[in-house]
C-alpha cells in the first residue's frame, strides 16, 4: 500500500493520501452497506426454492440464526444489507491499512447513526442484527462485542 503512495513503510502517511484512503474506505462500505441498491415496486422477485437453499448452504451464522445471504426477495433482495462478500477473500486480502478503515467505517455505520447520514436507510434494529451478525460470524472482529 506504502508503495503504492510512494510513502516509506516506517512512517505515517501523509494527510493526503490518508483522506484518498478514507475515501475509497467510504466507497466499499457503500457498496457493502448496498446505498444505491434498487428498491422493489412490485411483488418482488422469486427464487426457486433449489436457488434459495444453495444459496445460504454453508452461510455463517450467528446465534440467532441470522446470516448475511438471508434472502428477502420483496422490495430489497437481502433481508440484511451487508453484504456477504465482506467474507470474501478478496475483502480479506484488502491492505491492512484499507481494510482497518472499512471495518472501523462499517462499525461506525452500525454504532454510530448520527455520524453516518447516508445510511439513515437502515432502522436501528437492522443496524443492530447486522452488527450481531458480525460480530459472530467475521474472522477476527477488532471491536469488542455489544
Amino acid at each position: 500500500m506504502r508503495k503504492a503512495f510512494n510513502e516509506d513503510v516506517g512512517k505515517e502517511l501523509s494527510e493526503t493520501n490518508q483522506k484518498i484512503l478514507d475515501g475509497q474506505a467510504t466507497k466499499i462500505v457503500r457498496a457493502l452497506f448496498s446505498v444505491d441498491e434498487f428498491h422493489m415496486d412490485n411483488d418482488g422477485i422469486e427464487g426457486s426454492l433449489e436457488f434459495q437453499k444453495a444459496f445460504t448452504k454453508g452461510a455463517l451464522k450467528d446465534d440467532e440464526h441470522r446470516s448475511l445471504r438471508d434472502l428477502r426477495l420483496f422490495e430489497r433482495v437481502f433481508k440484511y444489507r451487508c453484504s456477504y462478500l465482506i467474507y470474501s477473500d478478496v475483502f480479506s486480502h484488502l491492505p491492512d491499512e484499507l481494510k482497518s478503515r472499512v471495518l472501523t467505517q462499517i462499525h461506525g455505520v452500525l454504532t454510530n447513526a448520527a455520524l453516518w447520514p447516508d445510511f439513515d436507510y437502515l432502522t436501528s434494529s437492522e443496524r443492530h442484527r447486522i452488527l450481531n451478525i458480525l460480530e459472530s460470524t467475521y474472522p477476527d472482529w477488532p471491536f469488542p462485542k455489544t
